[in-house]
C-alpha cells in the first residue's frame, strides 16, 4: 500500500511538473522569467554546487527555434 502512495506521489510530481512547463512556455518570442530564491542560487553558484540556472523554454513564434536561457554565476 505504502509503496503505491509513493508511486503515486512520484507520478502526480512529474505530471505537475510538465504542467508547469506548458503554463510557462512562450510562443511569441518573449520571456518573462522570475528567478525565485536568488540568494540561494548565488551561495549555490559561489560554492559550485550549481554555476547556472536555466528558464523555462520559449521560442520564437508557434512554429520557430526552441530557446531557452541561462544565468550562469548569478
Amino acid at each position: 500500500m505504502e509503496r503505491a502512495v509513493s508511486e503515486s506521489d512520484v507520478r502526480l510530481n512529474h505530471i505537475e511538473m510538465r504542467l508547469t512547463d506548458v503554463e510557462l512556455t512562450s510562443y511569441d518570442g518573449s520571456l518573462l522569467w522570475k528567478v525565485t530564491e536568488v540568494g540561494r542560487r548565488r551561495e549555490q553558484a559561489v560554492s559550485g554546487d550549481a554555476v547556472s540556472v536555466q528558464s523555462p523554454a520559449f521560442y520564437t513564434s508557434r512554429t520557430g527555434q526552441f530557446t531557452l536561457a541561462y544565468l550562469l554565476g548569478l
